[in-house]
């Protein structure tokens, strides 16, 4: 899908979620999980989308990706459901302003 994004914005959305050049252009089966969460996770964030539902988003990801996906939520201004079983994620990342039940 076209998201009017230069080919340097688009670039610099991918290495935000770890997508460095070796990986751009490649088929999804060619990635590795890790690579293919991440490289969704940037695409829905090229659209504009503004709500996210993450079921267990750190699922394999190694460290590195971890942190990288978390500094990406943190920027992210959407809602965001998340379910995970990963206490430093919820604690590392402040995912809202307001908390509603």
């Amino acid at each position: 899908a076209d998201t009017g994004m230069r080919v340097d914005e688009a670039r610099s959305l991918l290495a935000k979620f770890g997508i460095g050049a070796r990986a751009v252009g490649r088929r999804g089966d060619q990635l590795s999980p890790g690579e293919r969460t991440r490289a969704v996770l940037a695409s829905l964030m090229a659209r504009g989308t503004n709500f996210l539902v993450l079921d267990e988003p750190t699922n394999h990801l190694d460290v590195e990706a971890i942190e990288q996906l978390e500094r990406a939520l943190e920027d992210y201004d959407g809602t965001l459901l998340l379910v995970t079983h990963d206490r430093w994620l919820l604690d590392t990342v402040e995912l809202t302003d307001e908390i509603v039940l």
